[in-house]
């Protein structure tokens, strides 16, 4: 059994696989590590930590961020997208790039001003949803598991074809909480687990940053049910 977590960079992916992981007692996995595809660091990842291959188990929890279709999804699976906010995906992504992947060396300078960022990656995150549609999956809010853990992970499993107890889903939450899951990376410099929250976009838009991803990607906010019109 393989289920894949296909999402949007700076979703939730990292979060949502290891909540089902350890619902289902299934190792989380990356889509894009292999034995010929991997850096030294992932041997401290929790994820592979004392582990004899990079490779696949045949059963897991994947993130991915590919679209559907991809080679890289050449296997039986069960697919859950998850989907979060544009809004805050741009500004977990511009961080996360700006930040910590500079400090960890994934990028040698970051130097793209926010507005510049935001429409490439308003389109990218349109593009991505579009690419979906019609697609065999089982959609989960980011925000939804934010809000109501319990019930959005409970419902999940039932889409999945598992009933997951209240006290395992707590257990599960517990276990792979915010602070945890920070403590379990802490070998990266700065922070891989940055805010989390929903609504950050507030703190980072100004008018000129409303007014492009209102251009780009207004309408699927309102068709995800984010917003009731353009007028935020």
């Amino acid at each position: 059994m393989r289920i894949i977590v296909a999402e949007y960079p700076k979703s939730g992916g990292s979060w949502l696989c290891n909540l089902l992981g350890e619902l289902l007692q299934l190792p989380p996995r990356d889509i894009y590590v292999d034995d010929t595809n991997h850096a030294p660091h992932l041997a401290m990842h929790p994820w592979y930590k004392n582990e004899n291959t990079f490779s696949l188990p045949p059963s897991c929890v994947i993130k991915s961020h590919e679209k559907p279709g991809s080679g890289l999804h050449d296997f039986e699976h069960a697919t859950v997208h998850l989907v979060r906010d544009g809004r805050d995906v741009t500004v977990s992504k511009y961080y996360f790039e700006k930040e910590f992947c500079v400090l960890n060396g994934f990028n040698d300078r970051f130097d793209i001003p926010f507005n510049i960022f935001l429409t490439k990656t308003a389109l990218e995150w349109v593009e991505y949803l579009d690419s979906w549609r019609g697609k065999q999956q089982v959609v989960c809010s980011y925000e939804k598991l934010i809000e109501d853990p319990v019930t959005t992970l409970n419902s999940l499993g039932h889409r999945l074809g598992f009933d997951f107890s209240r006290d395992a889903i707590g257990l599960a939450l517990e276990k792979h909480s915010k602070s945890n899951m920070r403590a379990s990376l802490s070998f990266f410099k700065g922070e891989f687990v940055r805010k989390g929250i929903v609504g950050d976009w507030k703190n980072i838009f100004d008018d000129t940053s409303k007014y492009i991803f209102k251009k780009h990607a207004g309408n699927a906010l309102i068709e995800l049910g984010y917003e009731k019109d353009l007028t935020w």
